[in-house]
């Protein structure tokens, strides 16, 4: 399916296609993604989208619905729900932390095992992690390194111990400390 995924379309894909085989495949990866199909003047405006500039921020939504523009992809998923703000969760490490953006999914230590408590929070933007090997990087350019779309950046959780940022989840770890999938 255009590249296999059917929440995340090849732009090249779509738009080597006539306007109708785009209205299909986009309903259809709609339908496979449970989501409901834009109505027809929702899906008129996003084709009219996959055409404008490489750095647009293309957003259409509908009810129940939305597509983004980046990176020579279209990706389809569910409208976002906001999340708490200030939210904030003490954390022993471990895989399987309940957050209001779904589970923790991989462990993080300290190379030298000691206990530690560590606590999650959102990015909210203007953090450094020291990287092992790669020394002082902004998060920031971290996460578009890691082709973190913009629109999921705000979501993403970073780990502290104590003032210090230890981690961002999923994406890179500081020097001493370990981060495994689980």
């Amino acid at each position: 399916m255009a590249g296999g995924n059917a929440d995340r379309l090849a732009l090249d894909h779509i738009v080597s296609l006539s306007p109708s085989r785009q209205r299909l495949l986009i309903r259809y990866a709609c339908q496979r993604l449970g989501l409901p199909t834009p109505p027809a003047s929702r899906l008129a405006t996003l084709l009219e989208q996959l055409s404008a500039r490489e750095d647009a921020r293309v957003n259409v939504d509908w009810v129940g619905g939305e597509a983004r523009r980046w990176r020579g992809a279209l990706y389809l998923q569910a409208p976002r729900v906001a999340l708490p703000a200030n939210w904030h969760a003490d954390w022993t490490g471990q895989p399987g932390l309940q957050t209001p953006a779904g589970p923790v999914e991989v462990s993080l230590v300290p190379s030298d095992a000691r206990p530690c408590r560590l606590r999650l929070t959102w990015r909210k933007g203007g953090e450094a992690l020291r990287v092992a090997g790669r020394g002082r990087r902004d998060v920031k350019r971290l996460l578009q390194e890691a082709g973190i779309p913009p629109w999921q950046r705000d979501r993403q959780l970073l780990a502290w111990d104590g003032d210090t940022l230890v981690a961002v989840l999923g994406v890179a770890v500081a020097e001493g400390w370990e981060m495994v999938a689980g």
